[in-house]
């Protein structure tokens, strides 16, 4: 029997409806099946934040806001089993891990410092708890199944925060530990964002890694089709939640996809379509729906929509060329700087600090807070020259343009500004770009 491999996004099991339409995905399956899961909804950000607070000496407030996170994975249960006998036994899985992550909350309490290795360590319960969610709901509607620990399977190094993958060794674990349980199970669970470092210890390998996982699983496995399904049908020309007109971009090539995943666009990991394009594989991009589908193949022959990639709340820092922090501080944060540039001898870097809690080394540099940055992929000269003279006539008084740069050999512009209700500009510049 053929074996497909399905990455559900974390969102899709946000409300009873999302999850329902998974069970009618697997069930109706005709083949067997590797289901990659992510952390549901904001979990991964609120684990993150439940650490912060415990950093900051508010160890009882943080454990008042991880029972919060804890009540939410209840509730998705009690959605679909709406038995009180049987979610006891739930709510038991589920209370055990909260205990498991208020330890890590408490150490952090007591030294008041969240290393990248413990970030990493809180971050990973978020999965642990999705799987856990769906491997009961899977028993008590009795579908078959097996579930995985990522952590079996994805080595890395020990990058935490970004960790890259070990490809033999995750290969061979792969073949070792997932192909017999296929021969057992139809249907097989894993998570995807978390890992284990050839030393041992728990890592993550970054925002949509799990997508990665998912690739890595179909080129061990020699397997040429990966769907990808999340609450967006398909990859978009810009975000559908912030730009009202949206069009769907119907194929992207690798080689577009990648340079998409390094300007940030969310859904595509970098490493992911480095090792699709090695493998051939080809990638679907879907929702539970399955309406509409962008797919990411080796086709060179397509026209590419322009298409708008938002980062928020960057920090913009300005270290002097000859400071003795400045490599230090770029070999630091090397995976979240967004862009860099030199201006008048100084260094200026906008970082992205979602992840990352150490802002130490940047103690005695003026930061200015809440940057935002349009990244523009796939445009020309005319296109930029569009761009400016919608700026320029941009009437809101509210707006301030820190930056705008444009690389016609990268086919890319960046605007840096400042604006508080910034829907209103982008759906403006969207509008006016994708109808040039």
């Amino acid at each position: 029997m053929q074996t497909k491999v399905i990455k559900f996004g974390g969102t899709i099991f946000n409300q009873a409806d999302g999850f329902q339409k998974f069970l009618e995905i697997i069930l109706n399956a005709d083949s067997k099946l590797i289901i990659v899961i992510s952390a549901f909804g904001q979990t991964t950000r609120n684990l993150k934040n439940c650490g912060l607070t415990a950093m900051n000496k508010s160890f009882n407030q943080s454990i008042i806001d991880l029972q919060l996170i804890i009540d939410y994975h209840k509730n998705i249960c009690f959605e679909l089993i709406n038995n009180n006998d049987i979610l006891i036994q739930f709510n038991n899985i589920i209370d055990d891990i909260g205990i498991s992550i208020s330890k890590v909350l408490e150490g952090i309490s007591l030294i008041n410092e969240i290393s990248p290795r413990i970030l990493d360590k809180l971050l990973s319960f978020g999965e642990l708890l999705a799987i856990n969610t769906i491997s009961f709901i899977l028993n008590k509607k009795n579908i078959s199944h097996s579930t995985l620990n990522n952590e079996l399977l994805i080595v890395t190094d020990n990058n935490f925060g970004r960790a890259i993958p070990q490809f033999e060794e995750t290969s061979h674990r792969i073949n070792k530990l997932l192909l017999p349980e296929l021969d057992k199970n139809n249907l097989i669970i894993t998570q995807g964002y978390a890992a284990i470092s050839v030393t041992g210890e728990k890592t993550t390998m970054g925002i949509e890694s799990s997508n990665l996982t998912a690739v890595m699983i179909c080129s061990c496995l020699n397997i040429q089709d990966l769907v990808i399904i999340s609450d967006v049908e398909g990859v978009r020309t810009a975000d559908p939640k912030i730009i009202n007109t949206t069009k769907l971009i119907e194929t992207l090539t690798y080689k577009n996809a990648y340079n998409y995943s390094i300007s940030g666009l969310k859904l595509i990991y970098p490493e992911m379509v480095k090792i699709a394009e090695r493998s051939n594989i080809k990638i679907a991009f879907s929702s539970v729906d399955n309406n509409h589908f962008t797919f990411i193949h080796s086709n060179e022959n397509v026209n590419h929509l322009p298409i708008l990639i938002l980062k928020k709340k960057l920090l913009k820092i300005e270290i002097p060329i000859n400071d003795e922090n400045l490599l230090k501080i770029i070999s630091e944060f090397k995976n979240n700087i967004v862009f860099s540039e030199i201006v008048n001898d100084k260094y200026q870097l906008l970082i992205d600090f979602e992840y990352t809690t150490n802002k130490k080394l940047l103690n005695k540099y003026e930061i200015d807070k809440n940057i935002d940055i349009v990244i523009i992929e796939n445009i020309n000269k005319n296109n930029f020259e569009s761009i400016i003279h919608i700026i320029n006539s941009y009437k809101n008084l509210d707006f301030q343009l820190l930056n705008i740069s444009f690389s016609e050999n990268e086919q890319r512009a960046i605007i840096n500004f400042k604006i508080s209700q910034q829907a209103e500009f982008l759906n403006l510049l969207h509008t006016n770009l994708i109808n040039i």
